[in-house]
Formats: structure tokens, sequence, C-alpha cells
């Protein structure tokens, strides 16, 4: 098949993609590469060249998907959003636009299924739940242990350092942590808007055992995970974090925020506990940490299960299929404008389509 993979990360300079090699878009172009389907792939920026193929697939609410939904002749059109809610009427307006003129809705998680299916009237029909995959041959498994006596323990965030990532709420849950059970926090991160204001809350905080230690490629990051105890996701918004699913791999607890579907993600391998709130974030490191036996019990088992579910080779599957499936249909015959939301959309492309940007 010849399929077009149209993410924001396929737009982004050379320097960023050596940075940031592996996200859902090119793990999955990658993986549909290796099954010999001929990938072309394209960023959110024009031009745009669409016509030709078996299927696009985008990625994101950006103006690339705006423009996908509008094509005419009508291209067979997949689309993952890789986020449930949008808050913002424009990107509610425009999310409801793409999804109503797409020939699949991919869902990452049974919790992101349900929620479209509220949202969205009648889209059960043209939904698929494929969850995003991670490399096993790199996550791979190691047997976790207690720190040694008198050593810390060791959390590990991965993430932006971006405000919705809720690190600030991270380290004020560390100055709350009960001093008889020593920790220290490494943060991996490729994005750095927040790490001077983080770096002041650290030292008004006098939480001092924290490490900014920016980019790591995905070896790197599997060598942090299993340095790890816990993984600590603090965020205030997600959709599928891929971190969890990688410290799971490599037989790390998460203790992680409840939001988009990380208490599904998380199950009983880890704790779960409401965003925005400090206190209950450092209750439940230092629950998961006081009881760390039984996580070492469970490391392996767990990290099977969440290979068998999150595996790249699942991630494939899932895709082929739902593309095979949107092949054998007969091409879409979607009008090119008539609505009130297509109208609005395609004024906010003639000034620019700014809003729609990741």
């Amino acid at each position: 098949m010849r399929i077009c993979v149209l993410g924001g990360i396929f737009g982004m300079p050379a320097d960023y993609r050596a940075a940031v090699t592996q996200t859902p878009e090119t793990v999955l172009a990658a993986g549909l590469r290796a099954r010999g389907h001929d990938v072309v792939e394209h960023g959110h920026r024009g031009p745009f060249r669409l016509q030709g193929f078996d299927v696009v697939h985008v990625h994101h609410l950006a103006l690339g998907a705006v423009v996908a939904a509008s094509e005419h002749p009508p291209v067979r059109l997949a689309y993952t959003s890789h986020w449930l809610r949008h808050r913002r009427l424009p990107r509610r307006a425009a999310a409801r636009y793409v999804v109503s003129r797409a020939d699949a809705v991919v869902a990452l998680s049974e919790t992101e299924a349900r929620w479209q299916q509220e949202a969205y009237r009648g889209l059960s029909a043209r939904q698929a739940v494929i969850a995003n995959g991670i490399d096993e041959d790199v996550f791979a498994f190691r047997e976790p242990r207690p720190p040694a006596p008198g050593e810390p323990w060791r959390l590990l965030y991965v993430g932006q350092l971006s405000r919705f990532k809720g690190v600030h709420f991270l380290l004020q849950a560390l100055a709350l942590i009960d001093s008889s059970l020593p920790v220290e926090l490494d943060l991996a991160y490729q994005v750095d808007f927040e790490e001077d204001a983080l770096r002041r809350e650290a030292a008004s905080l006098n939480v001092r055992e924290v490490r900014f230690l920016g980019p790591k490629t995905p070896a790197e990051l599997a060598r942090l995970y299993a340095a790890a105890h816990v993984l600590v996701l603090p965020s205030t918004g997600e959709a599928l974090p891929s971190v969890i699913s990688e410290a799971a791999f490599v037989g790390r607890p998460a203790v992680a925020t409840d939001v988009g579907a990380v208490r599904e993600q998380v199950a009983d391998f880890g704790e779960v506990v409401a965003p925005r709130d400090p206190a209950a974030l450092a209750a439940a490191l230092t629950r998961v940490l006081s009881g760390y036996d039984r996580f070492v019990r469970d490391a392996r088992p767990a990290s099977e299960r969440t290979r068998r579910r999150y595996s790249v080779a699942a991630m494939i599957d899932g895709h082929e299929r739902m593309y095979e499936a949107l092949a054998r249909r007969t091409p879409p015959t979607r009008s090119r404008a008539g609505s009130v939301v297509d109208a609005s959309v395609r004024l906010a492309l003639r000034a620019g389509g700014r809003r729609f940007r990741t």
C-alpha cells in the first residue's frame, strides 16, 4: 500500500529530529516500511500533496489535519488525535470538523474510545483502538531492586518541561516526603520551556536532590529507567503517555496522575492520584516506596502484560488491519464544503491556520 503519514515531527528541523528519534508517527512509518509498504512522511506545514495515496493518516490536530479533511477530491483519511479533550472552542470546532470527515478515527485506549463515542455521535463504526507501540528491544526488562542501605530512592520523570506536565507539583510533593525516606529525582526532557522556573522552584522549596539531565536518546532513557525505582508523571493532561509503557517494559512501577488513559496503563503496577495535588502525590510515592517489595515481585508479569498490549508489532498489526479495511471501501464522496464549521475552518486557513497548529 502507498500510505502518507502526516505528523508534526516530520516538519521539524534536522537538529530536533536528531534528538527526538522515536515518536508514535516515526515508529509507525518505520514499522510500515519494514513490512513492505510505500510510506511518505509529511509535516503539518504546506505545501500539501495528499493525492495518490491509498490512505492519508494524520496525527494531531494541526493545520495538516484540516487540510486533509478539506482535500478535494477527497482522500481516504485516518485521524489520530493523541489527545482526549480540546478545551478551547476553536480547537473543539476544528476537531469536530476533522472527525466528521475522517474515514477512520484512532483511539489510543479504551478510555479515549469511550470519550470519543460520547463526544461524536455515530463514530463507533469508523473507530479503531490502537495503542502506541514501544520498542521491546530498546526497553528491555531489568530486575528492580530497592536501594542498598544508606542510598536514596531514585525517581525519574521523562517528558517535556512544560507547565501542563505538572513538574512543579512534583517538586512540591518531594518537599512533603518525610526525610526518613530520602529520594533523588532525575528529569529527562527534550523541551525545556520551564527549566529556569523549575530550578527556582526547587531552590525555593529547598529540594536539592534534583538533576536536570536534558535530552536523552531512547537507549539512554532505557538505562535511566533501569537505574530508577519509580517513574513519576504529574501531568495535568495526557492521552496515552508512552513513558508509562516504557517504564513498565523495563519493570518499573509508576506514580502518575489520573488524566487521559493513565489509570488504564498503570493498572495495579503503581498508583494513580488526582492531578494538581502535591500532598496526594507525596502520599502515593511514600506508599509505593514503603511497599516496594510487592512491585519487585510483580515487575516481570507486569512487563510481559504491557508488552503484549503496547508492542510495536501490535501497533503495526492494528494499523494494517485498519488501512486494508479503508482500501477495500469505495473512494470517499465527501462534499467539498458546506457546513458552517467547514466555512469557518476555511476562513481560519486563509488567515494562516495558526490556531490549529500544535
